[in-house]
């Protein structure tokens, strides 16, 4: 019985069929639009086969690649949704006799600017023919169903019978696909549009196959007189019958024939950049990047694609609308995310962007301040507080440090929504909020008579400066580009910043997904995700749907958990990772039982299944539980690295240096003595000390000299000599515990990023390093176990990850099961934990 309907779609004409499915011409009745439908044929295999094709195709995306859209079940019956091609196959050209020499050429480009594209992506096509090659009425070609590749095993009869015998590679009959398999088919299609005949036809399929592995075709000149001799040299390389001696790619295919055809008029267009192609750019992506929109919003879940998107938008800013770098501002909520962003969009220009406005809103505001401090009676010398409690501790002595934590909290809160020490006072409705702004008011007058700023300052501030309308003129008119990664995540003081700087020009992109808002507690408001489309008027909310990182498995999990949320808005999602059993629960009767089982898995995925230590993470609520799992992995001598569990610029050894920094700062010698005597070890005034008094003597002499300005050295040189002087480096090698080992690890690190300041810019440096995020210290190539909280965990991915310490008044914490508002933040911060794990979740 001929189909007429498929839910909303009018079937117009039966295309064709193939081995996965009939393919149908029909009409969107709600787009009003045509389609190519491909329907499985309802045997289970072919479905299962449909489906890989389904996930192939979503991430193949190129002018001379048909274009997918969607995969769906209607009606008992599982259908693609392609782009329809108004036109005819080359087989069908190929019926009408020989294609002219220039018309030839031009088709074998553009096929392999398909090809190379797909085999950057490690995607073969397997069954290349001039059926699959489809040409439009304007000769654009599109190259149809890459469905065979990536799931016939070698070596199997169905290799052979899924390919086209007469294009197959001699390798392919074995089952053995390689890039030079799909070059020596079109090289064989290129060869029958030239002579009319294909290189290799016999009667049986023996006989094509003897053919194929043993003979040599007949040259290409013989059959057609007008084949010049350096093309009949390229199709013979084509068709080599070893892998090893044909053209080994596409863009060398591509290069022979550019480099040859000068001596006719054919324009061979050299391949396109392949620039980060592992980040698969979809339909959805590319529509956003290139749309004219000056306002766009861009919502998706966790591992669509949405940061890849804004890097492409910041490249498409400079490339095509001729924006100027420093034009362009870019926010981040991380400064790993910042690097990262940078990183990438180096890899596609080329060069380094140093010109770029890129980091948190933190790092951006403090630039800001630096230059217009006076503005607000502060010197352009200011320095940044770390830690607000000893100074609550010294105005306010009487008050204790449980309820010295909470007003610190307090005065946060305040100044995330903007509010200053009068206001606070004003609006007070009992006496904890009435004490609260008062020690607000002493704190902010002692910060301000000092020349100090907290961090949450360096947003205040910098909002409160851009009510002056000279200066938002100055900002707002530099920045003709604003791009905001991770929308949810910001508070209102944030939010107005970026209101204001986006004033002026207008050109705005956000991205965001209130799925992932976990920092509610901290004044961030996941609202803004909805708020912006009236805030920013006029705004394109555009919606990623395809799902590039998590397993199926684990998105089913992350989704079932977030669908409790009364304000989740559910997303239609289409998963690219194929269905495994990638999800493993287990329940044991105390932590120890827990840590049993982390351990022994750790080493089975090493042993058993060839994983590496950085492969894997293990997460959990606060960072208090670390110690038990840092214990039992240091038992089983696993290792490891913590993450986050506090400052860096809070750890010993780097305190102890970073206190010697500012003694030098300072040229005051008194200040770098407890420095000195740590790293030389000296406990006492026992006799034992005695033995490096010298090393004290020679420390102190290097410190003289440094003062007065006789040795030229970068930061990092002064910290290495003080060190090497020492002996401290020496004793923590000589130790080789797990203590010693991160405390080296930490001097490593401190070096690494004192490398690139002079000593005359420490001050610069001793900022910059309050400006730095734990995260961004990490060496993550380190073959370790990663161990952090959720919180830390945000925007990283890991293939495997274990989620710990699930236990009710644990994750989610006993003190926000009393409030449904807490409790959604509790199982948005899970949803993030999920869906870190890339290939496996315990």
């Amino acid at each position: 019985m001929l189909l007429s309907h498929l839910g909303k779609y009018r079937i117009i004409k039966w295309l064709g069929g193939g081995q996965f499915g009939d393919v149908y011409l029909a009409f969107d009745t709600i787009l009003e639009k045509e389609f190519a439908l491909k329907v499985a044929r309802m045997r289970q295999d072919d479905i299962l086969m449909l489906k890989d094709e389904a996930r192939l195709l979503a991430s193949l995306d190129h002018k001379n690649i048909v274009r997918f859209y969607n995969i769906d079940n209607i009606d008992g019956s599982f259908i693609m949704v392609l782009e329809y091609i108004q036109g005819f196959s080359l087989r069908s050209v190929l019926v009408q006799g020989k294609i002219e020499l220039t018309r030839a050429i031009k088709i074998v480009n553009q096929c392999l600017e398909a090809l190379d594209y797909a085999h950057h992506k490690n995607i073969f096509h397997r069954d290349l023919k001039p059926e699959n090659i489809l040409i439009t009425e304007s000769d654009l070609v599109k190259i149809t169903d890459f469905g065979l590749a990536k799931f016939i095993r070698p070596g199997s009869i169905s290799a052979s019978i899924a390919g086209t015998p007469i294009y197959m590679a001699p390798e392919a009959w074995q089952g053995i696909f390689l890039p030079q398999s799909d070059i020596y088919s079109l090289g064989a299609i290129f060869y029958e549009m030239l002579t009319q005949k294909p290189p290799f036809l016999a009667e049986t399929l023996e006989q094509i196959r003897t053919a194929v592995l043993k003979k040599s075709p007949i040259a290409p000149s013989l059959l057609n007189p007008m084949v010049p001799l350096w093309l009949e040299k390229i199709i013979m390389d084509a068709l080599a019958k070893d892998p090893e001696k044909r053209i080994k790619s596409a863009s060398e295919f591509l290069s022979a024939l550019n480099k040859a055809a000068q001596s006719i008029s054919v324009t061979v267009t050299k391949t396109t950049p392949i620039l980060e192609d592992k980040f698969n750019l979809s339909s959805q992506q590319k529509e956003i990047i290139n749309s004219t929109a000056d306002k766009i919003l861009v919502l998706g879940g966790a591992g669509t694609g949405k940061t890849t998107t804004l890097i492409y938008k910041v490249y498409a800013l400079i490339k095509d609308k001729k924006l100027e770098p420093d034009s362009i501002l870019i926010v981040t909520f991380t400064k790993k995310a910042a690097e990262d962003i940078k990183v990438r969009l180096e890899k596609l220009f080329g060069h380094e962007m140093r010109d770029l406005w890129l980091g948190t809103l933190h790092t951006i505001c403090y630039r800001i301040l630096k230059r217009e401090a006076p503005h607000l009676d502060f010197s352009e010398d200011f320095e940044i507080l770390e830690d607000s409690l000893p100074i609550l501790r010294k105005l306010v002595p009487k008050i204790g440090a449980p309820k010295l934590r909470l007003i610190a909290e307090r005065i946060e809160h305040y100044k995330s929504k903007l509010v200053s020490p009068k206001m606070a006072l004003t609006n007070c409705e009992n006496e904890w909020q009435k004490t609260c702004a008062l020690v607000y008011q002493q704190y902010e007058d002692y910060l301000k008579e000092n020349n100090l700023m907290d961090f949450d300052d360096l947003i205040y501030y910098t909002a409160k400066l851009l009510e002056n309308p000279a200066l938002l003129k100055d900002y707002a008119s530099k920045f003709k580009g604003i791009l905001v990664d991770e929308l949810q995540d910001l508070t209102p003081a944030q939010y107005k910043i970026i209101q204001l700087l986006s004033s002026y020009h207008n050109r705005i992109f956000l991205t965001g997904d209130e799925d992932q808002s976990i920092y509610e507690w901290r004044g961030a408001h996941p609202e803004y995700v909805i708020e912006a489309t009236k805030d920013f008027p006029n705004i394109q909310t555009f919606v990623l749907t395809q799902n590039f990182r998590v397993p199926q498995g684990i998105w089913r999990l992350a989704t079932n958990l977030i669908s409790k949320n009364k304000s989740h808005k559910a997303k239609p999602i289409l998963l690219l990772k194929e269905e495994t059993e990638n999800v493993e629960l287990f329940s044991g009767d105390n932590e120890l039982d827990e840590v049993y089982f982390l351990t022994k898995m750790i080493r089975r995925l090493i042993e058993k299944e060839n994983k590496t230590y950085a492969d894997m993470a293990v997460l959990y609520r606060t960072n208090s539980q670390s110690r038990i799992y840092e214990e039992g992995l240091a038992k089983e001598r696993i290792p490891y690295s913590v993450i986050g569990t506090e400052r860096f610029s809070e750890r010993e050894e780097v305190k102890y240096l970073v206190d010697f920094l500012k003694a030098v700062l300072k040229k005051d010698i008194t200040l770098a003595l407890p420095t000195i005597t740590w790293l030389l070890g000296i406990k006492s005034q026992k006799p034992e000390a005695d033995r490096i008094r010298h090393r004290r003597i020679k420390a102190v002499e290097t410190l003289n000299l440094i003062f007065q300005g006789e040795m030229k050295l970068t930061v990092a040189e002064v910290l290495e000599l003080i060190l090497k002087q020492s002996g401290f480096i020496d004793r923590l090698k000589k130790d080789g515990s797990i203590s010693a080992q991160n405390r080296l690890q930490n001097i490593l690190e401190l070096l690494n990023v004192a490398k690139d300041f002079s000593l005359a810019e420490l001050d610069l440096f001793l900022t910059h390093l309050l400006l730095l995020e734990n995260l961004e210290l990490v060496d993550w190539g380190k073959n370790t176990v990663k161990l952090m909280t959720v919180h830390s965990a945000k925007g990283l991915e890991f293939p495997i990850v274990f989620l710990v310490g699930m236990v009710e008044g644990v994750f989610p914490l006993m003190k926000n099961l009393v409030s449904p508002k807490t409790l959604a933040e509790e199982r948005r911060l899970c949803f993030v934990a999920i869906t870190r794990a890339t290939e496996r979740l315990f």
